[in-house]
């Protein structure tokens, strides 16, 4: 529908940008904040000497890569396995598993999450009302508080049925 997918979210301390940075092409995504944010700029030429005289570095680095590569490949298997249903209830349970509590605040509008986890607006709100239906959460606004975590876990895992 014209919308431009969201292909991760990034939260304090996280770095974006370095690809472009390590190979000297640009970027072929931009950036966008959800909210005000302080972002520390570092010239290209400083961070490859850097990342050039300390191993350490390097090696964060390496592991930071990985690690998105690996939620990169997790997305893609997810859009080609699971249904909207099965990505939204992945999304809401690693939100309450993330913040170690059963309710949880969504820092997203519908919108977004649909642009997240590829799905229009309309329908990410059917599909979580079809969440709410079938007793796995209770929804207030951005509100959602998770009832049955193993029920919402088994969802995320299916590519379909009975939670629609």
């Amino acid at each position: 529908g014209g919308a431009e997918p969201t292909l991760a979210l990034l939260g304090p301390g996280d770095l974006v940008g370095e690809l472009g940075v390590l190979d000297d092409v640009p970027r072929s995504t931009s950036v966008g904040a959800l909210q005000r944010s302080e972002v520390i700029e570092l010239p290209g030429r400083v961070f490859r000497e850097v990342y050039a005289s300390d191993p350490a570095i390097a090696r964060r680095l390496v592991a930071l890569l990985s690690a998105r590569m690996r939620s990169i490949n997790d997305g893609f298997t997810d859009l080609a396995s699971l249904d909207l249903g099965g990505r939204l209830a992945k999304f809401v349970l690693a939100e309450a598993e993330r913040t170690g509590a059963d309710v949880v605040r969504l820092s997203l509008t519908q919108a977004q999450l649909g642009q997240l986890l590829g799905g229009a607006r309309q329908t990410v709100n059917q599909v979580m009302q079809g969440l709410e239906r079938a007793g796995l959460v209770h929804v207030e606004g951005r509100t959602v508080r998770v009832l049955d975590r193993e029920g919402l876990r088994l969802r995320s895992l299916s590519p379909g049925g009975r939670f629609s």
